[in-house]
């Protein structure tokens, strides 16, 4: 067995529950699942801060889990309710609705937080006003076509492979770390998405390079059919912020470093509905719950001209290399072929 695929296994093994274990009748808080400690000594210090409610907190999360949340999903809600229950009295709605108020945050944070102590409330027989904070929408920043390409160029063999295959399929982090070798199909080249926040499981083509580079990837792995193949959605952003990083400061271009990782995400849906203008089938390909998240894309199509890099086919295979390399053809002309592809 690799190390690559033994490393994978270890990171899917740490998920936040099966850290919470049921131990001879009671419940045992592991620190690992939301990073509650203990202060050893024989005097401590007197603190402001109340000691969490693990039971109640852990019998929230784990009628959660039995109602099928996801691992990602639990583990928010237990780092969200551990934080509550060390700030305030958790079982008084009202002191809690006054520390969510005051709390220095984004709405957006702020309705998080709502909707992690709805669950505690509902599960533990607690009666609140819910209050509302309208979520704020933050603006879509697409990366150019130039910079995508740089960071799978400057990525080692492992990066660069989960780089493009996360350029090729639009895929969610959370969706890509639950892949498994069983859903690949490595003849067709597609990887099959599980269904994930609600969306459906989606087959996803990659490029013939991407393709060549996943099947590399898998040799030096040594995966089982079962096994998850890429690491988990947090190792893929902090190796892909450390890699951007350093990229950024060797070719000394500050935009590099603003690129996240989801990004990716929202490059292929722009370039996508850029390509066939039809925002019901890019929605399908996001695997959107909701068009209204799908039209955010819309207004991003429109690019000035100097932002596209033409070139020309002279033959077949000048044409599917193009085609490889993501360009799109445009028109014939004088003979050729033109192509063309945003910077």
């Amino acid at each position: 067995m690799s190390n690559e695929a033994e490393a994978i296994r270890e990171q899917n093994n740490m998920k936040i529950l099966p850290s919470i274990e049921i131990r001879a009748g009671r419940s045992a808080w592991n620190d690992r699942s939301v990073g509650i400690a203990e202060d050893a000594g024989s005097n401590p210090a007197p603190s402001t801060i109340r000691e969490p409610r693990p039971s109640r907190v852990f019998a929230t999360i784990w009628e959660l889990k039995k109602n099928g949340r996801a691992e990602s999903t639990l583990a928010g809600l237990a780092k969200r309710l551990r934080m509550i229950s060390k700030d305030t009295d958790i079982d008084d709605p009202e002191r809690v609705k006054e520390y969510i108020a005051a709390k220095q945050t984004s709405n957006t944070y702020k309705e998080g937080l709502v909707q992690a102590y709805d669950h505690y409330v509902r599960i533990n027989g607690l009666q609140w006003q819910k209050p509302v904070y309208a979520r704020e929408e933050n603006a879509i920043k697409v990366p150019t076509s130039e910079n995508v390409e740089k960071l799978i160029a400057y990525a080692g063999p492992k990066y660069s492979t989960i780089i493009s295959v996360f350029r090729d399929t639009g895929a969610r982090p959370c969706e890509l770390e639950r892949v498994r070798l069983k859903d690949v199909d490595l003849e067709q080249g597609i990887v099959y998405l599980p269904s994930r926040k609600g969306s459906k499981g989606r087959p996803k083509k990659l490029r013939p390079q991407t393709l060549a580079m996943l099947k590399a990837y898998l040799n030096r792995g040594c995966f089982n059919f079962d096994d998850p193949i890429f690491p988990s959605g947090k190792m893929m952003g902090h190796a892909f912020r450390r890699q951007r990083n350093r990229l950024a400061k060797k070719i000394g271009d500050p935009t590099i470093r603003m690129i996240r990782l989801y990004d990716l995400r929202h490059y292929y849906a722009t370039m996508l509905y850029l390509k066939t203008k039809d925002i019901v089938y890019t929605q399908q390909e996001m695997g959107h719950r909701r068009l209204t998240n799908t039209l955010k894309y819309v207004h991003l199509v429109n690019f000035k001209e100097d932002e596209w890099i033409s070139k020309v086919a002279r033959t077949l295979n000048e044409a599917c290399s193009l085609i490889d390399a993501g360009f799109e053809y445009v028109t014939d002309m004088e003979g050729v072929k033109i192509f063309k592809k945003r910077k």
